[in-house]
């Protein structure tokens, strides 16, 4: 298994505002994390198909 290196994220604004809202970053961290669930879901079932492949 491959260590992963830890993802990094970085916010830019545009403008005079240096920081996103509080709101704003709570739903960008809601809305990564739903993505980072989905695809080791997903991950997880190409691999278990795999293996279900390679034993028949």
């Amino acid at each position: 298994m491959r260590n992963r290196k830890q993802i990094e994220v970085i916010v830019r604004c545009v403008g005079e505002r240096k920081e996103p809202s509080a709101e704003a970053l709570d739903r960008f961290c809601e809305i990564y994390a739903r993505m980072v669930k989905e695809n080791r879901s997903k991950k997880r079932e190409m691999n278990d198909h795999e293996k279900a492949t390679k034993c028949v």
